[in-house]
């Protein structure tokens, strides 16, 4: 059977599939993450958003690079941050 849902890597990915007729019209539901959702409402459809602590990302991120430069802690390591799954656009929660 075809699938049901569509993952979007962000809110744009997600736009441009549903500016596809044969895509909106067999209204898939939509998971995004998290980064421009407004631009999502103008398509009347029911969605969710994958929000993810953007800050602290960016944070750790420099932080590695910086280590990275100083030839400080060069072991790959796996960093887990808290994400949430938000109901919108009149999804049930």
């Amino acid at each position: 059977s075809p699938p049901s849902a569509i993952f979007a890597a962000n809110c744009f990915s997600a736009v441009k599939l549903l500016e596809i007729d044969e895509v909106r019209r067999k209204n898939f539901k939509l998971v995004a993450y998290d980064d421009d959702e407004d631009i999502l409402l103008k398509f009347g459809i029911q969605y969710r958003v994958i929000q993810q602590p953007l800050y602290e990302i960016g944070k750790l991120a420099m932080k590695k690079l910086y280590d990275l430069i100083q030839k400080k802690n060069m072991k790959p390591e796996q960093i887990r941050l808290p994400s949430k799954l938000m109901a919108k656009a009149g999804c049930e929660e």
